[in-house]
């Protein structure tokens, strides 16, 4: 173990690579019972706690059995599987293991500041500066996006002179320890072996990688292929800047004189946020490919931006019980039609690629696989897509 960890920080000190590592040494190519179980339970439930916790925090509160929990909680697991998003979950579970963890710890954050959270117990302390620091190693985008946030709330706070840099932290005080955590966590990330390898290596010509610290030395190439880039990420995602400025103008134009401001200030945070993450993305252009994992945390935060419009809409509107009611039942239908779609695709997968996998062997030496019963060639071996969602995974061989 120590060795993989070792391994592991020269390459990528990021915490879903920490996971994955150990994971492949228990996990095989195709479902079976024992350690192999146990680990695509844990990536389900990584999965299943992203959309739960994602729900509160459209909510600003736990769950509760009524309709429009269950309409808020659906509408959470619908989006993330009919937008770009869904590349993170149904693809491999090289990403599955690093994003889905990568944004359960980004909402789990988020939800610190959203709920309040309070506490003076060294435990809680400790809990949530060790948080922060999972979150600081979570992926290269998102703790950055989250800490500018953070940053830009607390100069208006200075600045409108509501009170102290001490008071604010007396008053927020475990949101200051999971941002503290963070930037140990960023720290330990940035200070592996394997980053700067990353940004010059195969990684960095993929992804087009440009430092913004060529900027001294060319300003012109540089603001040029930054430009380049951010024009190239957000071409796919614009439709949000109208979207969300839109829900933020009717937080304060007819949702004026509501009680709760939470959600108006939560759909200001959300929109600087999305803003953060594009601008400190354009030192890379990501693959079509790897797009849609790349900026999932956007596709969620539209996701969770919307949804609480949505709810606002519900409360404002004073609707009955009856119209949640049938909205919940619809969600839950196309939830359901989802899982039949899915389920039936990767059945079939799985028993043509039984085959295939049932006819290698070991080989301890490493060099070509070996194939015995007469299967001198694999054949096809990429999925087909399902019928109605088109959900599609790589191949077993790779991962």
């Amino acid at each position: 173990m120590p060795e993989i960890l070792r391994d592991i920080y020269a390459y990528l000190p990021r915490v879903g690579e920490f996971f994955q590592r150990v994971a492949i040494h228990f996990m095989t190519p195709q479902l079976s019972f024992g350690s192999d179980m146990v680990f695509r339970l844990i990536i389900a439930a990584l999965a299943t706690g992203l959309v739960y916790f994602s729900a509160v925090l459209v909510l600003g509160r736990k769950l509760k059995l009524k309709y429009k929990d269950i309409l808020v909680y659906l509408g959470v697991f619908v989006f993330l599987l009919i937008s770009q998003a869904r590349l993170v979950f149904v693809v491999s579970f090289n990403i599955v293991n690093n994003y889905a963890l990568a944004m359960l710890l980004l909402v789990s954050v988020a939800l610190i500041f959203r709920l309040g959270f309070k506490g003076d117990k060294w435990y809680k302390m400790v809990g949530v500066l060790g948080l922060g620091f999972l979150f600081g190693t979570s992926t290269e985008i998102s703790p950055l996006a989250m800490l500018g946030m953070v940053m830009v709330f607390v100069i208006v706070q200075l600045a409108r002179k509501k009170m102290a840099f001490r008071e604010l932290f007396s008053k927020y005080r475990m949101q200051s320890l999971v941002i503290l955590g963070t930037i140990f966590g960023l720290a330990f990330f940035y200070l592996g072996a394997g980053i700067g390898d990353r940004a010059t290596g195969d990684y960095g010509v993929l992804f087009d990688y440009v430092s913004p610290m060529e900027i001294f030395s060319a300003p012109a190439a540089t603001m040029t292929a930054l430009l380049g880039h951010l024009v190239d990420n957000i071409q796919l995602l614009f439709f949000a800047v109208p979207l969300m400025l839109v829900y933020i103008l009717l937080e304060f134009t007819i949702f004026k004189k509501e009680k709760d401001r939470n959600f108006r200030l939560w759909q200001c945070l959300l929109f600087v946020f999305c803003g953060l993450y594009i601008g400190a993305s354009s030192v890379v252009s990501p693959p079509e490919y790897a797009y849609g994992r790349f900026m999932a945390p956007i596709y969620l935060s539209i996701g969770v931006a919307s949804l609480m419009f949505i709810v606002r809409l519900v409360e404002y509107a004073k609707a009955e019980e009856k119209g949640l009611m049938i909205a919940a039942l619809v969600l839950s239908g196309v939830a359901g039609l989802m899982f039949v779609d899915m389920g039936v695709a990767y059945l079939n997968y799985n028993l043509e690629m039984g085959k295939i996998l049932y006819a290698i062997e070991y080989n301890p030496n490493g060099a070509e696989l070996i194939v015995k019963d007469g299967y001198e060639e694999f054949g096809k071996t990429e999925m087909d897509r399902s019928l109605i969602f088109s959900f599609r995974q790589v191949t077993p061989f790779h991962w």
